[in-house]
């Protein structure tokens, strides 16, 4: 499956579109209901491996993805806007104007190059989990202004901070989080020099999804990071890797295919297919037991709720950093899909300009409920009913709540933000083409993004 020749053929019909000075029409992303005219530009970014397009309308920028068989306008994370003048990018928030790329005959340039250092581009990918409602993939940009941490900062547990492999279609957020929090609480007992990737201290996500099948850890968005008491250790990646590989849809079921299958798909959720067997139990690693301590539960335990979390929990969450100098696991709602990350450290001085990603989020969340309406279908009149019932949680908490403020954010270790990573992921030995970079690192949110979104926060330590 050559991925790369099939983009190379979009940029191409790209470029000759913008020859001829043609304005390309359509639904660009969920957000735009009428048609769209705007005249495109491909744009280099910090983010290798991912086509990107530019646009301008009423002298703001905005980005759009390039994929295998569309042009998807990119939701927003960031505050403030990027404009154009004279050539030159610049970024501007909060009477804060900084150049941050620029423009000439033969490229168009964003946070790359001599602007690597002044900023990043953040490319997020979101599917849907197995038990969810699919409502399409979220394709999402956050750009950061690379900005010395204040001295009312933590950051004490980046150098054990091992990035995520990307888990781009399969749906293993939780796991990819509680490995990459046993993975923290090993490196900070081992030298610098043993930490390190395809390592003694680098774990198996596929492990832990796996033994999830054969275990009842309890209140499973909580517990299955206990997964690795359960079965008394862990295994490591290089041993049972997170993989990509053949699969097909054969009567409503998903099997196993060859590449030569016809309707076969290659797919990082063929994690999901069990191979767990006692030659690989025979390398499983003894660790120290570990303990989670609950800062938040929803009530009702609904992973996708919103508007119920207040500043104590920001603090809680703070104070369990600071104090244990361990990770906080938590659940939030992204774009109506459930998601798991960890929150590794905070900056209370950092600007944020409000907080942009719950701004993205109400927008979406309102596009998508006006969308299905009026529909005469009863599952999108569901639908509809969903996305606005979540909206407007989140509109009387920030009401309730004195809105956004503007510093604050937390340092959080997430798996679906691609970023300026030049250590690549070999997903599938056998088929090296699909290597793609790890995951970005590190992502930034704000505080009021765990705030109104959030709905499950817990820390993971030893006893």
């Amino acid at each position: 499956m050559n991925y790369h020749k099939h983009l190379g053929l979009v940029s191409t019909a790209l470029f000759l579109l913008l020859t001829l000075n043609i304005n390309l029409f359509g639904e660009l992303s969920p957000l735009d209901n009428q048609p769209y005219p705007i005249k495109l530009r491909e744009i280099n970014t910090n983010i290798p491996g991912s086509p990107m397009a530019f646009g301008i309308k009423e002298n703001e920028v905005f980005l759009f993805s390039l994929t295998k068989t569309d042009i998807v306008k990119l939701l927003k994370e960031y505050s403030g806007k990027i404009t154009l003048e004279n050539n030159k990018f610049y970024y501007q928030d909060n009477n804060k104007s900084v150049q941050v790329g620029f423009i000439n005959n033969q490229s168009a340039n964003l946070c790359t190059g001599n602007y690597a250092n002044i900023c990043d581009v953040s490319y997020g990918v979101k599917y849907p989990e197995a038990d969810e409602w699919d409502h399409g993939k979220i394709l999402s940009v956050d750009i950061n202004l690379n900005e010395p941490m204040s001295e009312h900062s933590y950051n004490e547990l980046d150098p054990f901070i091992f990035a995520s492999p990307n888990q781009q279609a399969a749906g293993s957020c939780l796991y990819m989080a509680s490995a990459g929090a046993m993975e923290i609480l090993l490196n900070q007992n081992v030298p610098a020099e043993q930490r390190v990737y395809e390592g003694d201290t680098d774990i198996s996500e596929r492990y832990l999804m796996n033994v999830s099948e054969s275990h009842n850890s309890g209140y499973a968005i909580t517990d299955e990071v206990l997964l690795f008491n359960l079965e008394g250790g862990m295994v490591l990646n290089k041993d049972y890797r997170f993989t990509k590989d053949w699969m097909k849809t054969v009567q409503d079921k998903t099997v196993k295919a060859k590449p030569e299958d016809e309707g076969a798909f290659f797919s990082t959720r063929f994690n999901w297919f069990n191979d767990y067997n006692d030659e690989i139990k025979e390398k499983l690693v003894p660790t120290t037991p570990i303990e989670r301590s609950i800062l938040f539960i929803d009530p009702d335990k609904n992973r996708w709720n919103v508007g119920i979390m207040s500043d104590d929990v920001i603090e809680q969450v703070k104070n369990e950093l600071r104090t244990r100098n361990v990770p906080v696991l938590v659940i939030y709602n992204h774009y109506a899909y459930w998601h798991a990350v960890l929150i590794v450290g905070y900056d209370d001085e950092k600007e944020t300009g409000s907080c942009p990603f719950v701004t993205s989020w109400k927008e979406y969340m309102d596009q998508m409920a006006t969308k299905y309406e009026n529909s005469d279908d009863p599952k999108l009149n569901e639908k509809a009913n969903t996305y606005r019932k979540y909206y407007n949680k989140v509109v009387t908490a920030m009401q309730n709540q004195n809105g956004c403020r503007e510093k604050g954010v937390f340092l959080i270790r997430d798996s679906i933000y691609q970023g300026p990573n030049d250590l690549m992921y070999d997903y599938n030995p056998n088929f090296t083409e699909d290597n793609a970079p790890y995951s970005k690192r590190i992502v930034i949110k704000s505080y009021d993004w765990l705030k109104y979104l959030g709905n499950h926060a817990y820390s993971v330590h030893t006893p």
